[in-house]
């Protein structure tokens, strides 16, 4: 026989039983059970994209992409090859999320990466934001590696990877830009902490090991003079395969410039803004100086840096 118990009854009944037995003497007081708190959602991308040459061009060879991470592909990218466009659905990162990219260049091959937008990094409601950026660069192939810049927040937690395996006669085009708290704005990054991993290797032989690493109060230590001179704006360029001198003066005069180095086939320069629209500005002027001196590159600044 079974009986049917009403909600009200049944909460009458927990009530006089919690009654009862708190009143009888050395019995232990109820506590309320905790309740989780609840997991907070993560957003992850993955994107593979694959370049081959069909006769005297570079079509796409694979593309797959997972999650957040989506590929565009214009069809007007000229005579430098395609231009692949990252997004990054989320809108942007935050604590915990996780975004992969690895592009691939066939042997011969001339192509371009870049991002839809800059960036955004969020503040960490806890856990790191990891992203790992892979490139492989077949012999003779050129790559142009552009993204938009990476926008900072106070509070935010990023690690990210930069990793490229280049062929002995491949050549690259980098750049990684940061906006440590936007000028116009008013903002001030006081907490966090950013990690950024360059490993660059060439026919299996490392020949850059960089790594940047700023935490805590970023805006007071970007402003002593041996670090930034109070700029919080700035960008890593990186030439492989044509490092020649020539290349390396055709930088010199940049007014953004701090710093140019060559060796071992590379060409490093660091700049360093005020905000992030000279940034722009200086690292427009040194792609384009670039790109007069670079032989058969057609090296260009992506028009989805002008949107």
């Amino acid at each position: 026989m079974s009986v049917a118990i009403s909600s009200s009854e049944r909460g009458e009944a927990e009530n006089r039983a919690s009654i009862l037995i708190g009143s009888c003497p050395g019995a232990p007081a109820l506590v309320p059970a905790p309740v989780p708190a609840p997991a907070m959602q993560r957003s992850e991308g993955r994107a593979v994209i694959a370049f081959k040459r069909r006769g005297p061009a570079t079509v796409l060879d694979r593309l797959r992409q997972e999650g957040c991470a989506k590929i565009r592909l214009p069809r007007d990218h000229g005579a430098g090859g395609p231009v692949a466009v990252l997004l990054n659905t989320a809108g942007g990162l935050t604590g915990g999320d996780r975004f992969d990219v690895h592009g691939i260049w066939a042997p011969d091959t001339t192509a371009t990466l870049t991002t839809q937008a800059a960036e955004r990094l969020y503040r960490s409601s806890g856990g790191t934001a990891r992203v790992a950026n892979r490139l492989e660069v077949g012999k003779g192939a050129t790559a142009f590696w552009l993204p938009q810049e990476t926008i900072v927040f106070d509070g935010s937690m990023l690690e990210r990877r930069f990793d490229v395996a280049l062929a002995g006669d491949a050549r690259l085009v980098a750049v990684e830009s940061w906006v440590i708290g936007r000028r116009a704005m008013g903002e001030q990054v006081r907490s966090g902490g950013i990690v950024d991993h360059w490993r660059i290797r060439i026919d299996g032989r490392l020949v850059l090991a960089d790594t940047l690493r700023l935490s805590g109060d970023m805006h007071a230590t970007l402003q002593r003079p041996t670090i930034a001179r109070g700029r919080t704006c700035f960008a890593t360029l990186l030439l492989a395969g044509s490092a020649s001198g020539e290349a390396t003066a055709c930088l010199n005069g940049l007014r953004n410039l701090v710093a140019c180095s060559r060796m071992d086939g590379l060409l490093v320069a660091r700049l360093l803004a005020a905000d992030a629209a000279e940034l722009r500005t200086g690292l427009v002027a040194a792609i384009r100086r670039l790109g007069e001196i670079l032989p058969g590159a057609d090296l260009r600044v992506p028009k989805v840096w002008s949107g």
